[in-house]
């Protein structure tokens, strides 16, 4: 279906409101075929998340934990928005949840998503204060890394990558065999990636995709579908979205 789009952009046959491809991006992911004990041999595993994970214990009591309810997800929502806030700003960026477009956007997903189980948010809890988070996507295929964000003033104890460990041997444990790193190549994500395949961004107009509203998220002007593609250029999932 892609190609057959982008064949009619290239001969500029694209009619008002017809689905168009936008964009494409980097797409990394991690196999989880071999088992945890493949997995921690590899050197990345040893030399941060083990060692990070082992300083933090020193600390205090640190915790994995998975939100058991849509109800816990809004309990914890505020301290997600707060950190991811904080943490773009540290790198000379804007959070999507610094205004009230994200946030509700966020709020959509929980309320259309949480309950089935196909949105998913973890912390890592350092005694009583949450230091790292992840909302993503679950499905029996794979796990989709989403948004994730860390408390700075503990940034030298990487609690981010070890929150990444124990999203990563959660998954192994569950049997989900594919870690979907999403879109960009930050160097962490290819320390772990052990292939890549590519993002594209099909949107769809209202005119063309009435079956979609029903029970979907709430359409602006279109429905952007994010589909990988491995290497190969054969589909391997899909999300979708609201274009902001």
């Amino acid at each position: 279906m892609l190609s057959a789009i982008e064949s009619c952009q290239t001969n500029n046959m694209s009619l008002p409101g017809a689905p168009f491809v936008s964009f494409r991006t980097v797409a990394p992911y991690l196999s989880l075929a071999g088992g945890r004990e493949t997995l921690i041999k590899t050197r990345p595993w040893k030399k941060t998340p083990r060692y990070k994970r082992n300083q933090l214990k020193r600390q205090g009591t640190l915790e994995f934990r998975r939100a058991e309810s849509k109800e816990e997800m809004y309990e914890v929502l505020p301290v997600l928005t707060e950190l991811h806030i904080q943490r773009r700003a540290d790198c000379g960026d804007e959070s999507f949840l610094a205004d009230d477009k994200g946030q509700r956007f966020v709020k959509q997903l929980i309320e259309r998503f949480a309950e089935s189980g196909l949105l998913q948010l973890h912390w890592l809890s350092l005694g009583e204060k949450i230091i790292a988070l992840c909302m993503g996507f679950e499905t029996q295929q794979s796990y989709s890394y989403y948004v994730p964000t860390f408390d700075s003033e503990w940034s030298k104890f990487a609690p981010g990558s070890v929150l990444l460990s124990y999203l990563i041997e959660d998954c192994i444990n569950r049997e989900i065999p594919t870690f979907d790193f999403g879109q960009g190549d930050e160097s962490y994500k290819q320390r772990f990636a052990t292939s890549s395949g590519q993002l594209n961004a099909l949107h769809l107009f209202r005119r063309g995709i009435a079956a979609l509203q029903k029970g979907s998220l709430p359409l602006t002007d279109a429905v952007q579908i994010v589909v990988r593609t491995d290497q190969d250029l054969s589909v391997a999932d899909g999300r979708a979205g609201v274009d902001q």
